[in-house]
């Protein structure tokens, strides 16, 4: 049986989904978290207690459910957001190039949803609020975890193509989304015009009718495995190994590495804070990829980041566009999304790339 709520879990189930041998959950209760964080999953931290006391037994876990909105689920089912999730952590999980949450238990329907992650709980993890964004440490720690996701997969096309669950950037599912994404402008525009000054207003305006020359950008160069939603909200720093644990794989797709970089400083940094750190955010990504390998030439990263401005724009309008929310902070998170990728595309001049 796969849950479909929370409540449907019971301690029999756990018991089999965290599979400790010979470990028997005798009771557990559970609260929802981070509502208003996450879009299109629900999040709850399930405490266990168990009928004996064996190695490895974890006082807790995190379950993840879809989303109980109807629109954001056949969005997320349209685009198969669910089912990169999913495929990481059946097919990647532990063995990722950067630290994620260990899952104990993923379970789908053949049509995806329902489906449900049991995974680590790392509730000992320092949690940094994206609406107020971070200071240069906590970036830096961020550009270097960005450069141990892309490092692997650097310009490996044949490595890239055979995870068939990772949609390209220039691929079918995207190619075809152009259309749709076009049509989404008149709404954004109608909905947020008013509440953006006139600059951001016409390079989202830009950047909507030039969908596929945005596509084509953003071919430019070597291509890796992406994110694509890394921002603080799926980020939990660990301080006590200096380390960054990534969450949310659902957006996950092939891109140039600097998308992920241009998508965290345009959505989870202030504008004072972007202005402030983007360099030396760069020359961070930069090194760390030379201490793992890959010689990624600092101009071409300047110009893809800059580039890759317009692709976090074309996210942005589609999120005002669409995304229905659950509460406050989830209007916020929105409405950070929107006026700030498109002050930094601004200030990146991402449209001359347009012309």
């Amino acid at each position: 049986m796969i849950p479909t709520e929370f409540d449907q879990i019971d301690a029999d189930w756990m018991t089999t989904a965290v599979a400790i041998p010979s470990g028997i959950v005798q009771s557990l209760s559970w609260e929802r978290i981070a509502e208003g964080v996450g879009l299109l999953g629900r999040l709850a931290r399930f405490e266990l207690t168990w009928s004996t006391d064996l190695p490895n037994q974890p006082d807790s876990v995190i379950v993840k459910l879809p989303s109980q909105i109807p629109e954001m689920v056949e969005q997320a089912m349209m685009f198969g957001f669910y089912d990169r999730e999913i495929n990481f952590y059946r097919h990647i999980g532990d063995s990722a190039s950067v630290r994620v949450p260990h899952i104990y238990s993923v379970q789908a329907d053949e049509a995806v949803v329902p489906f449900v992650l049991v995974m680590e709980d790392l509730r000992d993890a320092r949690v940094v609020d994206q609406l107020r964004g971070c200071d240069l440490e906590d970036s830096l720690k961020v550009a270097k975890a960005a450069a141990r996701l892309h490092a692997p997969n650097w310009g490996k096309q044949g490595e890239l193509d055979a995870l068939t669950w990772l949609p390209a950037v220039d691929g079918p599912l995207y190619s075809a989304a152009i259309p749709m994404l076009a049509d989404l402008a008149a709404l954004f525009l109608s909905n947020w015009s008013d509440r953006l000054p006139q600059e951001s207003v016409e390079l989202a305006k830009q950047a909507s009718e030039a969908l596929a020359e945005v596509q084509r950008l953003s071919t430019g160069g070597p291509l890796t495995m992406c994110h694509y939603d890394l921002r603080l909200d799926n980020l939990l720093f660990n301080d006590a190994e200096d380390d960054v644990c990534v969450i949310d794989f659902q957006l996950m797709g092939t891109q140039r590495g600097p998308f992920d970089l241009a998508y965290f400083t345009g959505w989870s940094l202030t504008p004072e804070q972007r202005r402030e750190q983007t360099p030396a955010i760069l020359d961070a990504y930069v090194a760390e990829l030379g201490v793992l390998g890959v010689e990624a030439d600092r101009g071409w990263v300047d110009q893809a980041y800059r580039e890759s401005m317009l692709g976090v724009v074309a996210m942005a309008v589609m999120s005002g566009a669409t995304a229905v929310v659950e509460n406050e902070r989830g209007e916020q998170l929105i409405a950070a999304f929107v006026e700030r990728s498109l002050t930094a595309a601004h200030e990146a001049n991402a449209g001359e790339f347009l012309s």
